[in-house]
């Protein structure tokens, strides 16, 4: 257990216990549901490729409202382990949200993902975060005036929080984030994933 978890069980004035709906009652099912139920929006997303001195690649994908000043706010998303801007409908919403506000919202799709292919044998992990310090150093320089707000979801959570523990009060570029639901034991995260019944059940194909 983390030295920080007791005091950030003291700072949450309002945790409570999660009882969940009896119909959907463990997270794989509620995965599937959520899945099936909700139907993402078409966005119309501009495809930016970012290639990297080591020759790979991705994608980062923007969506601009119209009459959207140069210093509007940006606000960056980073998706869960498998997710990109066409299938995260936790992403789609929200960005649907930021445009009605004439903010600019870009996500970024991690190497091999978005319909990038990979280039090279270097992927992406939860603690290389090298490819999104650049990102985030491109998209400063290409709207120099706009804050630039960081939200990462699970993976892409740890990715985030990952680069935030290199910056300093100077060298920082974000002027905020926020990290969902991101793993604080990835060992024990990894360990759950590969016990429960849901991934013996993939990994037998």
């Amino acid at each position: 257990m983390s030295r920080v978890y007791p005091v950030f069980l003291k700072l949450c004035s309002r945790l409570q216990v999660y009882f969940p709906p009896w119909w959907c009652p463990f997270g794989d099912v509620q995965t599937i549901v959520s899945g099936a139920l909700r139907k993402c929006p078409q966005l119309p997303f501009v495809r930016e490729v970012i290639e990297f001195a080591d020759g790979g690649a991705l994608g980062i994908d923007w969506l601009h409202p119209n009459d959207c000043e140069d210093d509007a706010p940006i606000i960056l998303f980073l998706p869960g382990i498998t997710g990109s801007t066409r299938d995260c409908a936790y992403i789609l919403y929200p960005a649907q949200e930021i445009c009605a506000r004439k903010w600019r919202t870009v996500v970024y799709n991690p190497r091999g993902l978005g319909g990038v292919h990979l280039r090279n044998k270097i992927t992406y992990n939860s603690v290389r975060h090298h490819d999104l310090a650049e990102v985030i150093q491109r998209i400063s320089s290409k709207y120099p005036k706009a804050k630039i707000i960081g939200c990462g979801f699970s993976m892409g959570g740890m990715v985030l929080f990952n680069y935030l523990a290199t910056c300093t009060a100077e060298s920082a570029i974000l002027c905020g984030a926020l990290v969902v639901s991101a793993p604080y034991d990835p060992s024990s995260t990894t360990n759950s994933l590969e016990v429960t019944i849901s991934t013996t059940i993939v990994f037998s194909y």
